[in-house]
């Protein structure tokens, strides 16, 4: 749907009045995929026109300064391994971090979330997750790798995972 087209992306500066180029404050955090991401985007972004100013910050002052509702959320672009579950409901909050605002995605929440019929819900969900692909919400660049190496013990521990959250409630050690 928003494949990576350089030519189109400087064509699409050039008519929102950007085509002498674009320069946009990144908030980075020390983890190594932030730090790998911005160094991804710095060329990528480069090629099309956008320069990326490097913001390094600390984890908890990007908790205060970036995610935090109330807090300034002055930032521009930021890298972070947010893939949680239900994490679709918080586009329906346009005061939430990345201030994405639909108001036919939060009717469509809303109706997803009272919905008792599992395949109502999974169309309603789906109806959500292409509008959000149309806006280009966000832009997911990358699922960080996991490296564990659990005691042969450790029985139905997870081996993929799109988060660094576990879900170890069927995990036991024989």
């Amino acid at each position: 749907m928003n494949r990576y087209d350089p030519v189109r992306a400087k064509q699409l500066l050039q008519q929102a009045g950007y085509g002498g180029g674009l320069t946009l404050r990144l908030a980075q955090i020390p983890f190594p995929y932030a730090i790998r991401g911005s160094d991804i985007l710095l060329s990528e972004l480069k090629d099309v026109g956008i320069s990326l100013k490097v913001e390094p910050m600390e984890f908890p002052r990007w908790l205060a300064d970036v995610f935090k509702p109330g807090g300034p959320q002055d930032y521009d672009l930021t890298i972070i391994n947010h893939a949680e579950e239900r994490d679709i409901a918080n586009y329906g909050n346009p005061h939430y971090y990345w201030h994405y605002d639909n108001r036919q995605v939060t009717q469509w929440l809303g109706l997803a979330d009272s919905e008792s019929a599992q395949a109502k819900r999974k169309n309603i969900y789906g109806q959500v997750q292409k509008q959000l692909a149309e806006d280009a919400a966000n832009a997911f660049v990358m699922s960080p790798q996991t490296l564990a190496v659990p005691s042969v013990k450790l029985k139905n521990y997870p081996v993929a995972s799109l988060s660094s959250s576990l879900f170890l409630r069927d995990t036991y050690f024989s």
